[in-house]
């Protein structure tokens, strides 16, 4: 599994750079560079409806299955991410689409 570092600071998911879920999924199958691509798994951290905190139980990890629907990344095998490393960036997002697998290689 690829080890993941986030930097969206306002995901619900996101602790310390890492993820509560056990899997994402980046979405973008026509992307021909990484800002077309978006991680569909990113939800907003709202003022006041979550805590400072990440919002699920489980722990967060730093390795975890990554489902990707960017057909033309050359970490791409049969929909499941291979890269040894995943970036995900988009710092203050409020929506998936202002997210972005900065590891995507065409």
């Amino acid at each position: 599994m690829p080890v993941l570092n986030c930097n969206v600071q306002t995901c619900y998911y996101n602790k310390e750079k890492m993820c509560c879920r056990d899997e994402i999924n980046v979405e973008g199958n026509t992307a021909e560079k990484s800002e077309a691509t978006s991680c569909g798994s990113f939800e907003e951290k709202a003022q006041g409806k979550y805590t400072n905190s990440c919002g699920c139980s489980m722990q967060p990890e730093d390795k975890l299955a990554i489902d990707c629907q960017a057909e033309k990344c050359v970490y791409n095998s049969s929909h499941k991410c291979t890269a040894g490393n995943v970036q995900i960036n988009g710092v203050s997002a409020t929506t998936s689409n202002e997210t972005n697998c900065a590891s995507f290689a065409k």
